[in-house]
């Protein structure tokens, strides 16, 4: 298990619960870089564990500024998500393409 000091500085975790929208979106981008740096290294037990913390300590929080900073951290995954998935789309479209003309015409 990783321990919570090793996924999140200090600094950002007090950021995340800032009222301030500037100090909230200032620890997204840092949560933001923190997960392509684990993911440009494979590390997705670490980024399993981040998704994990903010989910369960932030996500549903009764302190409104706390889930108000999910909304910051999910916009830019979703994103990602999305672009990914339309790229994996356009690399296999002409194989897509080929199978369903095949299959029509075989119908």
């Amino acid at each position: 298990m990783v321990g919570n000091e090793d996924l999140l500085p200090q600094a950002v975790l007090r950021q995340i619960g800032d009222k301030l929208y500037e100090k909230r979106k200032v620890a997204a981008l840092e949560v933001e870089q923190i997960v392509k740096r684990l993911a440009a290294t494979g590390d997705t037990t670490k980024i399993s564990a981040i998704i994990d913390k903010l989910i369960s300590e932030y996500a549903f929080s009764p302190q409104a500024n706390h889930r108000k900073v999910c909304t910051a951290f999910i916009e830019p995954w979703v994103s990602a998500l999305v672009v990914a998935c339309l790229v994996c789309l356009l690399e296999h479209a002409s194989a897509l393409c080929s199978m369903l003309l095949e299959w029509s015409v075989c119908s």
